[in-house]
């Protein structure tokens, strides 16, 4: 028969499964003075501690699942150690574990008092999904100051990664970072270039751009000067060099592009250059 403290130990997983962090039911699971610890998100003490970590991990995570039936439990007096395995996906739409660079596998250390949790310290890679740059800059915020993420860190955080993401910086797929539907723009001459003009759908964004736009153009260089970010937009301004293959002539310009990120996705990309130019490159 199971004990007591085994039984809670259980129950704080079923609880973050269900998505119930309820005052009644999560919280209840937890000392008042509880300490938590955490990799790169440090030390938490009290509820309040619980409270910051838990809005932490939620901005993170688009949904965490535990698969209880693959854990091990170890009880020694008041102690439970909890050997598991998690899967998910992270806000900028990556599933974890890739099982490449993270596998999913994580302990826990619980400790109890009066069948409440007292301690509970957590040693797991925080990597997730191979995204650590991000995430560790989350978690290195400064402990008195931990909230969520302002409307801007957000959008800032998301243009950040999709130039890492597209220059190669940082491995991804990049189209994840796009929400289901987008207001996409990058006016020209359609009829002579394929990759231009609007799109609505993340789909025809991957299939009408990314997947297409190498089979014509081989980028020289590509320098983002600065970003500039105003609640959910942002503009970036930078200067790029590209060969068109089928003229085989090298396209220079200025470029603008404008982005709004909403949720963590981004919805509207707008890129801007010399237009004109580019079309006398294809004659």
């Amino acid at each position: 028969m199971e004990n007591t403290n085994l039984k809670l130990a259980k129950r704080y997983y079923e609880l973050v499964n269900k998505g119930d962090f309820s005052e009644d039911t999560y919280y209840k699971l937890f000392a008042a003075d509880v300490e938590l610890f955490y990799p790169k998100f440090g030390f938490g003490k009290g509820r309040e501690g619980i409270a910051h970590f838990t809005k932490h991990i939620r901005q993170v995570i688009n949904f965490l699942s535990f698969e209880l039936a693959k854990f091990n439990f170890v009880e020694q007096g008041d102690y439970v150690v909890a050997e598991g395995y998690e899967v998910g996906q992270t806000t900028n739409g990556i599933d974890f574990p890739n099982h490449e660079n993270s596998f999913g596998k994580f302990a826990t250390v619980f400790e109890f008092h009066a069948g409440q949790i007292t301690r509970m310290h957590c040693y797991v890679d925080p990597d997730l999904g191979g995204q650590d740059k991000a995430i560790t800059r989350l978690f290195k915020e400064d402990l008195e100051h931990r909230s969520l993420l302002t409307v801007e860190q957000q959008t800032k955080q998301v243009v950040d990664q999709f130039y890492a993401y597209l220059l190669g910086k940082e491995q991804g797929n990049i189209i994840d970072l796009f929400a289901e539907e987008i207001d996409w723009d990058m006016p020209g001459n359609e009829s002579k270039f394929a990759w231009l003009g609007k799109k609505t759908t993340k789909k025809e964004v991957d299939e009408g751009f990314f997947k297409i736009h190498p089979h014509y153009v081989e980028p020289q260089s590509f320098e983002v000067d600065f970003i500039a970010v105003n609640e959910e937009n942002a503009t970036a301004i930078g200067h790029l060099s590209s060969k068109i293959l089928k003229s085989n002539k090298v396209f220079e310009s200025s470029f603008v592009t404008i982005f709004k990120v909403v949720d963590g996705k981004i919805t509207k990309y707008h890129f801007l250059e010399d237009s004109y130019k580019l079309d006398t490159l294809q004659d």
